[in-house]
């Protein structure tokens, strides 16, 4: 019985407790009021990456290396199949990391609409 006990112990695993990665997520109406104020008091073309951003869940790399081409503002999808990062101080665009980064997303009428606004 003893031995038992002992070659359970050894098969058991142990692990170690991870503390939960803490997320801050923005209420609706947080959002609300950061997008008015990116409306009145940025640029066009910042407010409408925070738009975009926000909507689609893109990550900041993607959307900087998206272009008009990966843009279906009629069927309102976008590809994702690039991101863009900085090193030594210089621009790098180049395929995403991972095979499963690389996807189409749809895009609500609101958001194609302010595409096609800024397009234009």
């Amino acid at each position: 019985m003893c031995n038992l006990l002992i070659e359970h112990r050894r098969r058991s695993y142990w692990f170690l407790p991870q503390e939960e990665e803490k997320r801050n997520f923005w209420e609706k109406d947080e959002i609300k009021t950061f997008l008015e104020k990116a409306h009145s008091q940025l640029e066009q073309q910042d407010y409408v990456m925070f738009y975009v951003l926000i909507f689609t869940g893109m990550r900041k790399g993607e959307l900087l290396a998206l272009e008009w081409r990966d843009v279906d503002l009629k069927e309102k999808t976008i590809n994702i199949k690039q991101t863009m990062f900085f090193e030594d101080g210089k621009e790098v665009i180049q395929t995403t990391k991972k095979y499963h980064s690389k996807r189409i997303i749809t895009i609500d009428y609101h958001t194609a609409q302010i595409l096609t606004k800024w397009r234009t």
